[in-house]
């Protein structure tokens, strides 16, 4: 979000944009703790990757890199499931 005019006020209506509600905003810092909070949580069946680095990005794949290796190949599928 950008505040163009430098009042360092920014003001949103979801009657201003034909809309019943608007979504959220959040600082991604705070988003992101809360994500790896989450995945990090005694019981969780989730393996945490990170950091990784993202390597390629293909029309069919995309590839991460942690520690100068491939780590996952993504496979993207064109089918809707």
């Amino acid at each position: 979000m950008w505040d163009s005019s430098g009042s360092g006020c920014v003001r949103y209506s979801a009657d201003g944009a034909g809309e019943v509600a608007m979504g959220h905003v959040a600082e991604n810092d705070v988003l992101q703790a809360a994500l790896l909070h989450q995945l990090r949580r005694p019981g969780s069946s989730t393996e945490l990757l990170w950091p990784v680095r993202l390597f390629a990005v293909h029309e069919q794949h995309i590839k991460l890199l942690k520690d100068a290796a491939i780590l996952l190949v993504l496979r993207c599928s064109s089918t809707a499931r």
